[in-house]
């Protein structure tokens, strides 16, 4: 297959790409999104209750924000979840925009240093596994 047509595949907005990360053999956290060229929509971020609170989800945004070409990253949270919005917020995600049924839109726009930042917090953490 061409790099072009590989290209064009990745950067489809069709496809779905998923992170995960596991905990002694059972899944721990998922996140799922979308790349459409340098922008990234965050479609899920899920922990098991079991596994709260212990940096599973600020990884996985991390590994996100790594992610080379993204220079935007869009996501939605509803109102009510405080701990998401407080992780998000720590990240540099600002409100942007709502809607109906309580939900908030949040961006991040990446700078070279923030993507550096994230990458090596990153591979940190990894080690430490």
């Amino acid at each position: 297959m061409p790099a072009t047509a590989a290209t064009a595949v990745v950067s489809s907005p069709f496809v779905i790409h998923t992170l995960t990360t596991d905990h002694q053999g059972v899944r721990a956290g998922v996140l799922t999104y979308r790349q459409i060229g340098p922008t990234c929509y965050v479609l899920t971020l899920w922990v098991s209750s079991a596994h709260r609170r212990k940096g599973i989800a600020r990884d996985l945004m991390q590994r996100v924000l790594a992610i080379p070409g993204v220079k935007t990253v869009l996501l939605d949270v509803a109102i009510s979840n405080q701990p998401a919005r407080r992780l998000f917020t720590s990240l540099g995600f600002a409100v942007v925009g709502s809607r109906r049924g309580g939900w908030l839109t949040l961006r991040l726009t990446l700078r070279n240093e923030v993507r550096e930042a994230s990458s090596s917090k990153t591979l940190q953490s990894r080690a430490s596994l």
